[in-house]
């Protein structure tokens, strides 16, 4: 089912954004305002570390892999059917994402400090709650780009020969025809 919502160019370019909007908003409301760090907080941080780095390592492999493809038939017709600029915006974004999301969980072994603080005097809501959000929606959005683009990669790498020859095929069957027209004349 999953597979048919992200079918749609538009759903497909927009669900990152929007599930990790809805996430954070959830996590806004539910959460209390003055929220306390749990106790191995800093192993959380290295283990949310090591994560971002692998997914960064993979996103790095995986445009390698694409690149020694390009002399493949099914890159070709990627690169000729398929808008090139939209796949170079779907590697570009979660790079950028991830190496933001490396940032900012590395700040947080700093801006721990200021968890008690409050976010503008005029609220209630403490600096932490605020720097979980931030984290928590970084994080989603880092890990569904990456999701889109691995998705991507399975699709080219997994996609049956005769859907990317789709106008060769058919050139060939009206060139048939043609020529079964002419030979029967």
């Amino acid at each position: 089912m999953f597979k048919k919502i992200i079918e749609n160019e538009k759903t497909e370019k927009y669900y990152p954004i929007c599930i990790s909007i809805i996430i954070v908003i959830i996590y806004m409301v539910k959460t209390p305002n003055k929220i306390l760090y749990p106790k191995n907080f800093e192993n959380l941080l290295s283990a949310l570390l090591t994560i971002q780095s692998v997914f960064i390592g993979f996103l790095g492999v995986t445009l390698t892999i694409l690149l020694s493809l390009k002399d493949e038939k099914i890159v070709r017709y990627i690169y000729k059917y398929k808008s090139k600029k939209l796949l170079s915006k779907y590697f570009k974004y979660p790079l950028m994402i991830g190496f933001m999301s490396l940032i900012w969980t590395i700040s947080m072994f700093y801006l721990k400090e200021y968890d008690e603080y409050y976010f503008f005097n005029t609220t209630n809501i403490n600096n932490g709650k605020i720097f979980l959000g931030v984290l928590l929606f970084i994080m989603v959005y880092f890990i569904l780009l990456s999701f889109r683009v691995i998705d991507i990669i399975f699709n080219i790498v997994f996609v049956e020969e005769n859907k990317c020859n789709l106008r060769e095929k058919r050139l060939d069957d009206i060139a048939a025809e043609k020529l079964n027209d002419d030979f029967k004349k």
